[in-house]
């Protein structure tokens, strides 16, 4: 099974520690993506098995590595059917904006051969994200998108 999970590592410079493995969803994902949020927190997207994308916040406790996750949700706050294809030309991406807090997701939906984005803010006070702005369509690759724009 291709379920969704995650670890911390941290080190004290010579020794690395790992924290327990932590289940983030319970049944298939693919097209996983994960970007830090600030605050002790990542959010980490993925295509559920509905072929829906999905995220969720994460958050690490400093002191004893452990991960807590948040409410399954629907990026954009509706379920949008992304592209499967076995080539694995269409991943999904989330990107941190540190000045605003706002996480922008990256993905292409089905039917569909270029990618669009779409981004919402960071609640750290509810460990989601809300207040969606607008869907973009971006044109070529997602990789060119993101070299261009840092």
């Amino acid at each position: 099974s291709h379920y969704g999970r995650a670890f911390t590592l941290s080190s004290d410079g010579v020794t690395w520690t790992a924290g327990a493995l932590k289940t983030i969803v319970s049944s298939t994902t693919s097209y996983t993506s994960l970007c830090y949020a600030g605050q002790g927190r990542f959010v980490s997207t993925y295509r559920d098995a509905n072929g829906w994308i999905r995220f969720k916040v994460l958050t690490v406790n400093t002191s004893t590595l452990a991960i807590s996750t948040g409410t399954e949700t629907s990026v954009s706050g509706s379920n949008i059917t992304i592209q499967n294809d076995n080539s694995a030309r269409y991943q999904t991406r989330c990107i941190w904006h540190p000045p605003t807090n706002k996480i922008i997701f990256a993905y292409c939906q089905s039917g569909e051969t270029y990618y669009r984005a779409t981004y919402g803010t960071m609640n750290y006070g509810s460990n989601t994200i809300d207040t969606w702005g607008s869907d973009y369509l971006m044109w070529g690759s997602i990789e060119t998108f993101i070299i261009i724009s840092i």
